[in-house]
């Protein structure tokens, strides 16, 4: 076939044109031949840039469809806990919790979280506290990225056509993510992500590529892998003398595939290619932000054990979003301490995750199971359990528990009765 390939091709003064030659469809290839095509394409780079990280570029990755869909399924899922104001400190006589929590329920604390949520993409951000006459913070403002400076001499401050300072503990929070001595602004959780966004971004570039190295057209060969490199070598750099392009070889293991060579459209491939691609950075995406891969290539292939593994993981995340957003929210509560007379520092904002009502009747029925286990062990060695307990453990009136017959016990000594009252 290589032969007749060849006369064919030096026959031709230009390109074969989609109109002289026949081309296979992806569809009709083996899918041994097409997998190994659409790995040597996915591997080849694209020409694409990466951006210097702005404010500007991580708004535009902040739209992204798939970025987006990541960050708002984490904000619903820490959005879904309720908080409440806890004392640290076992040994606190005078327990101000419930205090406190009252004095700032003005403030919207899953807007809050949305917002810290934002500024740990963006590494920096700030809050205007609003207080009433009686000093109790009426509400949090988020003041937008776009307005906060640091300069080493100035400090934070809001550039709104005059400066404002943001020194004042009293008046403002600022907040910081993964902030050091060399960079005071913070670090966006974003960077690590960029390459990848950067190469969706990049898609019509990697299809360029693909056509600057291999054409419009796409030459596939088919080889034994226990042919020699050299036999291989030749065989692809023949093909490539006639085309003018790169072919692809691909070992293949099936004898009657052995030699064949196709032509293949890049067209044909390019909804397949961008396909893959999409769903390798949607992985990858989903996996950063949520430590969870939810993208549309693990639908239908997974099993519980993996769903279960990929929520316990993103749990973690959570977990990690809300120490952030704990550690925010306790300069509002130095603040509160600070007008209303106690230690602020034995005193945080605590998350509780929402139990469904399944949940709830699974623990309650665990709690029962374990229960009736512990009874019957007691009864089996002739114990029981006083009214009094009964009573105050599932609030039943002590004079309606009545007494039932005792069952007679079995010994190896012989038989003894137990009252178990």
């Amino acid at each position: 076939m290589l032969k007749k390939l060849k006369e064919f091709m030096s026959s031709k003064s230009i390109e074969p044109s989609n109109n002289s030659i026949k081309l296979t469809k992806p569809e009709n290839l083996h899918p041994e031949i097409l997998n190994g095509v659409m790995q040597k394409l996915m591997s080849l780079s694209g020409s694409y840039e990466t951006q210097v990280l702005t404010d500007e570029v991580i708004s535009e990755m902040l739209k992204d469809i798939d970025v987006a869909f990541a960050v708002r399924k984490l904000n619903l899922a820490i959005g879904s806990r309720e908080w409440k104001i806890k004392c640290i400190d076992e040994t606190e006589q005078n327990n101000l919790s419930k205090e406190i929590e009252k004095r700032l329920s003005g403030i919207d604390i899953n807007k809050f979280m949305k917002e810290v949520h934002n500024i740990r993409y963006y590494g920096y951000g700030a809050f205007e506290i609003v207080c009433d006459e009686t000093y109790k913070i009426k509400k949090l403002v988020n003041i937008p990225q776009e307005y906060i400076n640091f300069e080493k001499e100035k400090g934070w401050f809001v550039n709104i056509g005059e400066e404002i300072s943001l020194d004042n503990p009293y008046k403002y929070v600022v907040c910081t993510y993964n902030d050091t001595l060399k960079n005071v602004m913070g670090k966006s959780d974003l960077e690590p992500l960029q390459e990848t966004y950067d190469a969706k971004k990049g898609i019509t570039s990697k299809m360029r590529s693909i056509s600057e190295r291999y054409g419009d057209i796409i030459v596939v060969f088919a080889y034994d892998p226990n042919e020699t490199e050299e036999d291989i070598k030749a065989r692809g750099q023949e093909l490539k003398n006639i085309k003018g392009k790169s072919a692809i070889g691909i070992p293949v293991w099936d004898g009657s595939l052995k030699d064949s060579v196709h032509f293949i459209s890049l067209a044909d491939l390019s909804i397949e290619i961008h396909t893959k691609l999409e769903d390798r950075w949607k992985s990858e995406i989903s996996k950063y932000i949520l430590a969870a891969d939810y993208s549309s290539s693990q639908g239908g292939v997974g099993s519980f054990s993996r769903d279960q593994v990929q929520q316990k993981e993103q749990e973690k995340q959570e977990e990690d979003l809300l120490k952030f957003i704990r550690e925010c929210f306790q300069k509002c509560l130095e603040v509160d301490a600070a007008f209303f007379g106690y230690d602020s520092n034995n005193y945080i904002l605590s998350f509780e995750k929402e139990i469904s009502k399944k949940e709830s009747s699974d623990i309650r029925q665990k709690d029962a199971t374990t229960e009736k286990i512990i009874f019957e062990t007691m009864k089996s060695l002739g114990y029981g359990v006083k009214k009094e307990y009964i009573a105050d453990k599932y609030g039943i009136p002590e004079d309606k528990i009545i007494d039932v017959i005792p069952e007679t016990v079995e010994f190896a000594r012989g038989y003894q009765k137990r009252n178990y009252n």
